[in-house]
């Protein structure tokens, strides 16, 4: 009885969970965006790809605290209905999360890189005209 329990339980916080996760992912796109802008309006504008990479990033960080959060949620649940669900479930979260924060680190990377051209020129351009 106390593995339906929890099944009903599991049930309506996954439901909960779910409902959040779109709120949040609305919310870590917006905060993508803003970073975005204010990134972009040194120079004065945003490209869609820059926006991507943000979004990429933002998202990817986001999710990973919000996905351990609720693997912490569910993992008391998970035991009762028999404890290898609970381990399975965490190879599967860790596995996730290193490829969700892999992305990140690629976009992010990308904006730096994209950054550091950008300077690379400019002082490239100010040394060619000084001399």
């Amino acid at each position: 009885m106390t593995q339906v329990i929890s099944l009903i339980i599991l049930a309506a916080m996954a439901v909960l969970v779910l409902s959040a996760v779109v709120q949040i992912r609305a919310l870590s796109n917006a905060a993508a965006g803003l970073i975005a802008y204010y990134v972009g309006g040194r120079r004065g504008e945003v490209t869609e790809e820059e926006l991507s990479h943000y979004r990429t990033a933002v998202n990817g960080i986001v999710m990973v605290a919000v996905v351990a959060l609720a693997f912490l949620l569910f993992s008391a649940n998970l035991n009762i209905i028999h404890p290898a669900l609970a381990g399975v479930s965490l190879i599967i979260v860790v596995l996730w999360m290193v490829v969700a924060l892999w992305r990140s680190g690629r976009a992010l990377a990308a904006e730096i890189a994209r950054g550091a051209d950008e300077l690379a020129k400019r002082l490239e351009e100010r040394g060619a005209g000084s001399s």
